[in-house]
């Protein structure tokens, strides 16, 4: 359990830091004053609200890890898909994309997960015996 553990927070980890990379390694076009239009409201929101479904409403439901894992990776890819937003299709607010993207990455944190302290059989015990 402590293996798969290490394993959310590494990958919550790099896409987090990677948020702060993108914007300077990226290049990006001189952002022209935009209006905030329809299209702009359904592309910070949607994928806002998706995340927040999925990080709120249905990991808590479900019971595997690997199921967890499966969703951990659809919400917060979802969440990290507002700064390329940002950055390429509304370039004059990617601050707001920029932001509202490491807000909805950072409810990924794996806080969520528990971990066993006395389990009944080791993960390389029970990888052992399947052999």
């Amino acid at each position: 359990m402590k293996q798969n553990i290490s394993i959310f927070w590494i990958i919550w980890f790099a896409i987090f830091i990677s948020l702060f990379v993108y914007p300077f390694v990226l290049p990006t076009v001189k952002p022209e004053e935009g209006s905030v239009d329809i299209l702009f409201i359904a592309m910070l929101i949607g994928p806002i609200a998706f995340s927040v479904v999925v990080r709120w409403v249905i990991i808590p439901k479900v019971k595997t890890i690997q199921s967890i894992f499966t969703f951990f990776i659809i919400g917060i890819a979802v969440a990290e898909s507002l700064v390329f937003f940002g950055l390429f299709i509304f370039p004059y607010f990617q601050g707001i994309m920029f932001t509202a993207s490491v807000l909805a990455v950072f409810q990924f944190i794996p806080l969520f997960l528990k971990i066993e302290e006395n389990p009944k059989q080791s993960y390389w015990e029970l990888e052992t015996r399947n052999r």
